[in-house]
């Protein structure tokens, strides 16, 4: 009786290993060769999985066409990690991934093409992955975490996993995307189900007993407690949910897939990324990311939305209200460096990428620097509707960039920001014992009024090429126009700091009488009339108390 039921376990296991590697093409002519999901509940909401892709691919021979269909997971902004399996065709001509769907019906949508994809060609394909690279950047989705850690998941840990593949219900694609909670399996159960040896340093086993995969989606993320991708469904079986499925081990792929999305010179690096972060710049950076979006202003009147990185001397940028002004300098301009930056997210989606240090608009605090908002905390669009911080995350963006306009105000991911940085991670500059505040961006905007003037001014004003055109950069990427200027009041406040109170008021009241020196310059050159008027009230009022003074003696 024994011998009678392994040789009929065996039977079936020969029997399943066949309806596996078999090809099926459901309703739609869509091809498909592995499974996925199967015993699972409906996702009722996009914002359950937002970093779920589904992967179709155009294949092309012979004059017909036909569609493979897979799903992936966004790991950068526009880098889809899936299986190899899901890409392996010498006819694959075209690939899409789709983002923000929970039914087949769903028509707001993201929809982007890949410029390219890999695969890693040194593994086998049911135990290698493959890369999609996007066209354009996914947007208003965070991508997820990668564990590059080679023994996640363990046995008996619980990962969560995706698709619209086949159900219980019917033998075809599911109308609505399906997760299922799956239980982490010995990798041996599966070399017995399925008759071969897997490698457990690259693959693991999960599921089983009602709940797994189905034919209709591998390549779609296998998911930890902590929200990290730990797999990717390889293969499953022709009978849905009676054996594992068994996904590939994440952690296993970690050189493949730091050395080909970590480091990119076009794109920000991803957090889970672990390369060495530029720091700032040196001396201090203030900037924003390269992948950050300004609104530029066309010759015909037309606006656009322009990457940092594309932005040049001379484009018209928003600046809030509708106001565009010409950026006439980048105080910081490194494309190649990277950097700790704060990703700051609102309610209204816009994601703004800068340093620490750089001042935002807030609705109640005023001109501040990024460090010190919080989440709640409100801040200014570019139409000075007020939006809320609803996350802020600590990522590595790629490029550091910082464009002056004459305002010193620029609208970046639809948020009001400053030009400048703070030389104090503090919301503004206490004096004489906090009685009085001077705001941040008070203070550079008046500080940068020399190189303001001779590279908008004088220049610009009189017709002439701007003096600024073609400025050179320091080492760390900042402007050889202020880097003077940022040593000198950079070093003043670290002195100021490094005494006590009295010295500190000295030395700070001197620069206030230099800095108001260089505002009402500013404020004279840009409207005589009113500042002569001005100057004439206050000596005519100095005079007058003057005069009662001497009465009154």
């Amino acid at each position: 009786m024994i011998k009678f039921l392994l040789l009929l376990a065996t039977l079936l296991s020969f029997f399943c290993t066949i309806i596996l590697s078999a090809k099926t093409e459901n309703d739609n002519g869509i091809e498909d060769s592995r499974s996925l999901i199967y015993g699972g509940s409906r996702v009722r909401s996009k914002s359950t999985h937002p970093y779920y892709a589904v992967v179709i691919g155009t294949r092309r021979s012979s004059g017909s066409s036909s569609n493979t269909f897979c799903g992936g997971v966004l790991i950068a902004r526009d880098v889809v990690l899936t299986a190899t399996s899901c890409l392996d065709f010498t006819d694959l001509r075209e690939v899409t991934s789709i983002f923000e769907t929970i039914e087949a019906s769903d028509r707001d949508r993201q929809l982007i093409n890949a410029k390219s994809w890999m695969t890693d060609e040194s593994e086998d394909v049911d135990t290698s992955l493959a890369l999609i690279f996007l066209e354009d950047e996914v947007e208003n989705i965070e991508p997820v975490k990668i564990s590059m850690d080679t023994s996640e998941p363990r046995r008996n840990d619980n990962i969560v996993t995706m698709g619209f593949g086949w159900t219980e219900e019917e033998d075809e694609n599911s109308e609505y995307l399906l997760d299922a909670d799956l239980q982490v399996n010995r990798t041996s159960l599966c070399d017995q189900d399925y008759n071969e040896t897997l490698d457990d340093s690259k693959q693991f086993c999960a599921g089983g007993l009602g709940t797994g995969s189905c034919i209709g989606d591998t390549g779609g993320p296998a998911m930890d407690n902590n929200g990290d991708v730990v797999g990717i469904t390889s293969f499953g079986n022709g009978l849905c949910g009676v054996f594992p499925t068994v996904f590939i081990r994440v952690g296993g792929f970690s050189d493949f897939i730091e050395s080909n999305v970590c480091g990119r010179d076009d794109t920000d690096d991803p957090e889970w990324c672990e390369s060495a972060s530029g720091g700032g710049g040196g001396i201090g950076g203030f900037c924003f990311a390269g992948s950050s979006k300004v609104e530029v202003q066309t010759e015909s009147g037309k606006t656009q939305k322009v990457a940092m990185k594309n932005l040049s001397i001379g484009d018209k940028v928003n600046t809030g209200n509708g106001v565009f002004e010409p950026v006439y300098s980048f105080g910081h301009y490194s494309p190649s460096i990277k950097a700790d930056m704060l990703q700051i997210k609102t309610d209204s989606k816009s994601t703004l990428r800068l340093s620490p240090n750089h001042i935002l608009m807030t609705a109640s605090n005023g001109a501040i620097p990024a460090s010190q908002i919080k989440v709640g905390d409100q801040l200014l669009s570019s139409s000075g509707n007020v939006e809320n911080v609803r996350k802020i995350d600590n990522v590595i963006a790629h490029g550091m960039y910082a464009p002056f306009t004459p305002s010193g105000k620029v609208v970046v991911d639809g948020i009001l920001a400053s030009s400048y940085i703070a030389l104090e991670d503090s919301d503004g500059l206490e004096l004489m014992g906090g009685v009085l505040k001077i705001s941040h961006q008070w203070m550079a905007h008046a500080g940068s009024f020399p190189h303001r003037m001779m590279c908008y001014y004088v220049r610009v004003g009189n017709g002439n090429n701007n003096y600024c055109a073609n400025e050179k950069y320091s080492f760390e990427g900042i402007s050889q126009g202020v880097y003077g200027s940022f040593l000198f009041y950079k070093n003043v406040f670290e002195i100021a700091n490094n005494f006590g109170l009295l010295i500190r008021g000295i030395l700070f009241g001197l620069l206030m009488v230099g800095l108001m020196t260089l505002s009402l310059i500013e404020t004279m050159m840009i409207n005589p009339l009113t500042s002569f008027v001005s100057v004439l009230f206050i000596l005519g009022t100095s005079i007058l108390n003057v005069s009662r003074r001497k009465k009154t003696v």
